[in-house]
């Protein structure tokens, strides 16, 4: 129920991910350590949603910053790897233009495809709708970083102090 005095009772889609404990309650009271909102879907205040386990995390957690740290090393030994080999890059380059920009394309092409099925994936779970049939799912939630969602790569629910 969302309210003590509601009458209709609303069954809690997040019980299998723990979010949801249950009880004689209403509301938050139902929920989970972490959990928050009707029928437990959001993160509690200190708490962020784990793009790998999609469930909440405690923001005082030592690995909650791996991913963005992982994500900004890449780019910057990329960075550094143009940086020293500019020379013989431009001069393949050149060699190569049309079948660089083709693939480039294609790449960008697969790259947004991708990002569509995240971004399905994740309206249809937030609509309780659950998510996509095994193993396609477990194979969706693996890549979910295409999707390049800022605020869940960098924790930015943590960033305000709440999780200092």
């Amino acid at each position: 129920r969302f309210r003590n005095t509601s009458a209709f009772v609303h069954e809690c889609t997040k019980a299998s991910d723990d979010a949801c404990k249950g009880g004689s309650g209403a509301g938050n009271q139902l929920c989970s350590e972490g959990y928050t909102a009707a029928l437990c879907s959001r993160c509690d205040a200190k708490y962020y949603r784990d793009l790998m386990t999609n469930r909440c995390a405690s923001c005082n957690e030592e690995h909650r910053f791996v991913t963005a740290i992982i994500f900004v090393a890449l780019i910057l030994v990329l960075a550094a790897a143009a940086v020293v080999f500019y020379g013989p890059l431009s001069a393949y380059y050149l060699r190569r233009k049309d079948q660089i920009t083709q693939l480039r394309d294609e790449g960008t092409m697969i790259l947004i495809t991708g990002q569509i099925i995240v971004n399905l994936q994740s309206a249809h779970r937030h609509a309780d709708g659950g998510g996509f049939p095994e193993p396609y799912d477990s194979a969706v939630t693996a890549v979910e970083m295409i999707a390049m969602d800022v605020f869940q790569l960098f924790r930015v629910d943590c960033m305000d102090g709440a999780g200092s």
